[in-house]
């Protein structure tokens, strides 16, 4: 007697299998699926590394701030590097991308090469 629970046609059967078709379409899906995520996956990475940049420019500035506050400088003084890396912040920061800070006057906020990473 044959089992009533087993198919011998459809979707199921032991003989039917996936077609080319079939696979093709499900493959293009993965592959769309995983473009979308990948894109989004470098362009976190990216902003991350702003926001890092972002952080270490505030940084500089309320170091230099804090300088001119202590020694009494006015808004045309520049500070130096050797001021704010041994008073104010533990070592000197680098650009994640690789760019570098410029401090600039009290009059100017501290900036980065690198496009984009600034105010």
């Amino acid at each position: 007697m044959k089992n009533p629970f087993y198919k011998t046609k459809g979707f199921f059967s032991p003989s039917s299998g996936l077609t080319l078709l079939e696979m093709m379409v499900v493959l293009a899906i993965i592959t769309f699926i995983l473009a979308i995520a990948g894109h989004e996956y470098i362009d976190a990475g990216r902003r991350a590394r702003r926001k890092v940049c972002l952080f270490n420019l505030k940084r500089l500035d309320d170091a230099k701030k804090m300088w001119a506050m202590d020694k009494g400088e006015g808004r045309g003084s520049r500070p130096d590097w050797s001021d704010l890396v041994t008073g104010y912040i533990r070592k000197a920061p680098y650009c994640p991308s690789g760019g570098t800070y410029y401090l600039g006057s009290m009059e100017e906020d501290a900036s980065c090469s690198y496009k984009g990473h600034d105010w």
